[in-house]
């Protein structure tokens, strides 16, 4: 018996493999970094008294988001550059100065600067609303320059605690 091969026809496709990269440079980054932020200032700032802005500023999310850029930045940097971390554990003006001479460290203390000034204003924005007073002051400095809105907020717009009734001594 003759063995009958048949061939079959197949159709030979390319097969495409998607590779989806995102190359940002740093400047992107940046720049996306700056508006990440944006809108829970605007919401703070413009819509302070609404159940919207109130859910959105409960949220931790956009601290974990951003945290976690900045972890990885800095992780990133430290990787490339050992000497940074020695900067960062003993610091000097001269450390310092040149850790942020590449625009790596510069964006990610522009990050966590980024950061901790959204803290502040929303620590500022749930500390007006408990009080009942308006905040939008202290806001927009926070925004502009973090510590003075801060001090601002503290030293002239936060009312002033109500002395409690001193505790006796058994």
């Amino acid at each position: 018996m003759k063995r009958i091969r048949k061939r079959r026809k197949t159709l030979k496709t390319p097969v495409v493999k998607a590779k989806f990269e995102i190359k940002a440079s740093l400047n992107d980054l940046f720049r996306l970094a700056n508006l990440v932020v944006l809108p829970f200032w605007l919401l703070m700032l413009l819509l302070p008294r609404t159940g919207l802005t109130r859910r959105v500023m409960n949220s931790n999310l956009i601290f974990s988001l951003l945290g976690a850029g900045y972890t990885t930045v800095l992780v990133q940097g430290l990787r490339q550059n050992p000497s940074g971390f020695k900067a960062l554990s003993n610091p000097d003006l001269d450390g310092i100065t040149k850790l942020f001479a590449s625009k790596q460290s510069v964006f990610a203390g522009w990050v966590h600067f980024l950061t901790f000034d959204l803290f502040v204003g929303r620590w500022i924005y749930m500390d007006s609303l408990e009080r009942g007073k308006p905040a939008r002051l202290s806001l927009l400095l926070t925004f502009l320059a973090g510590p003075l809105g801060l001090l601002f907020y503290l030293n002239f717009a936060r009312p002033k605690a109500r002395p409690s009734s001193e505790v006796k001594a058994a």
